[in-house]
């Protein structure tokens, strides 16, 4: 559910880093890591301010982790 919702809305709205990273979060929720990969790195390019870029940047540090 979660999955059909965040990709309602990133066809409303594909500038929203919010949208990229809830994509991001279900599909870790699945255990597909290689698509909330994707969507981390698309959710940190676009980040709004220095610091969300960082907070997206030290998530991809953990997803690589993992």
């Amino acid at each position: 559910k979660a999955l059909a919702h965040f990709r309602r809305a990133l066809a409303l709205d594909r500038g929203k880093h919010e949208v990229y990273f809830g994509l991001a979060r279900a599909y870790f929720e699945i255990g597909e890591l290689q698509q909330s990969e994707r969507y981390l790195k698309q959710a940190k390019n676009k980040a709004h301010n220095k610091s969300d870029e960082q907070r997206y940047q030290n998530k991809l540090e953990f997803l690589r982790n993992f």
